[in-house]
């Protein structure tokens, strides 16, 4: 019961319209009886939950996450998290535990896909913004590369692609 309770507890007290009455009354006469301690934690996933909830609610909206919402994100990327969190976290949309991770690959593919094309480089004076881009992309890589400064995966995949042109 004491699992379930502290599972449950912090949802209940948020937001008791989604548990019965006879839930709710035990779930409030749980709290009277923990432990100063344990009130404050659960309280903590409480807001965390809220927070949580304010996140997913902004993935809809148009204009956006706001700023705090950003730094809360990035925050639980280096908290310790419970599996409960982690999995709302991960189901998330656009939600990655190495953001920056991912949108290196993904611009490893448009270089993939450009020389694919063109079989050439993408140009950094070139009249198109994305194929500029691209290209400043490769120019800072290939910097990074030189200097020994990307991880051998990266390095490796590069190379690849640098000789396929």
């Amino acid at each position: 019961m004491y699992a379930t309770l502290t599972a449950f507890a912090p949802v209940a007290y948020k937001c008791p319209a989604i548990v019965t009455p006879d839930e709710h009354v035990s779930v409030r006469l749980y709290f009277a009886a923990a432990s100063p301690h344990l009130r404050d934690r659960l309280r903590r996933e409480a807001r965390w939950l809220a927070s949580y909830e304010e996140v997913v609610r902004s993935c809809d909206d148009p204009s956006g996450v706001a700023p705090r919402l950003r730094s809360w994100i990035k925050n639980q990327r280096r908290a310790k998290l419970c599996d409960l969190q982690l999995a709302l976290l991960e189901e998330l949309p656009r939600w990655a535990w190495q953001p920056r991770d991912n949108a290196w690959h993904k611009h490893a593919d448009e270089l993939d896909e450009f020389i694919s094309a063109h079989g050439r480089a993408p140009r950094i004076r070139s009249v198109d913004p994305a194929e500029r881009s691209l290209g400043m992309w490769l120019g800072r890589q290939r910097r990074r590369l030189g200097r020994g400064q990307l991880d051998s995966a990266r390095a490796k995949r590069l190379s690849r692609l640098l000789r396929s042109m």
